[in-house]
């Protein structure tokens, strides 16, 4: 199972988890590479938290977004879509960049959590790749929508379904 620890710490961003032993297992660094993925969506919501005003909306342009977690205004404006559109993590208020966050764990309130559910069942079972969504879902008892998810975050961290496991 992979612990979340990490990613919930303030101010992390994808630089601070660097593999430094060439011995790791292929597992290791796929979760390795998931991890520093969800910490960029968890960084997010951290600084989202850290300028949020008395009223509980955080106003910040995408482009400060971009230079506090380290990636380009484009790749925020995604991630920002995709916390809105799933289990409403964060909500835009309003015009221009205002956003109130509704969740602060990602992994306990968030699409994440689903995430590391599923990539541990494959690890368990990498059958499940060759079944079909509406498959996969019942095995793993999530719904349709739920798999879909998983599979688009999936893809955002790793670019290729085809990188989740090994041959």
């Amino acid at each position: 199972m992979i612990s979340g620890e990490k990613i919930l710490q303030s101010g992390q961003t994808k630089e601070d988890k660097v593999i430094t032993s060439m011995e790791l297992t292929l597992e290791e660094i796929e979760k390795d590479l998931l991890l520093q993925y969800i910490s960029t969506y968890q960084h997010l919501v951290n600084i989202l938290l850290r300028y949020k005003g008395n009223d509980g909306v955080c106003r910040i342009s995408q482009a400060e977004l971009a230079r506090e977690v380290g990636i380009s205004p484009t790749s925020i404006s995604v991630k920002l879509r995709r916390l809105q559109k799933v289990d409403s993590c964060i909500e835009k208020v309003g015009r221009g960049g205002a956003y109130k966050v509704n969740f602060s764990n990602l992994l306990e309130n968030g699409p994440f959590k689903k995430v590391l559910a599923f990539y541990d069942g494959v690890y368990e079972h990498p059958e499940l790749l060759a079944l079909t969504y509406k498959e996969q879902a019942e095995k793993l008892q999530f719904s349709p929508y739920e798999i879909k998810m998983v599979w688009g975050f999936l893809n955002g961290a790793y670019g290729s379904p085809n990188k989740l496991v090994a041959d």
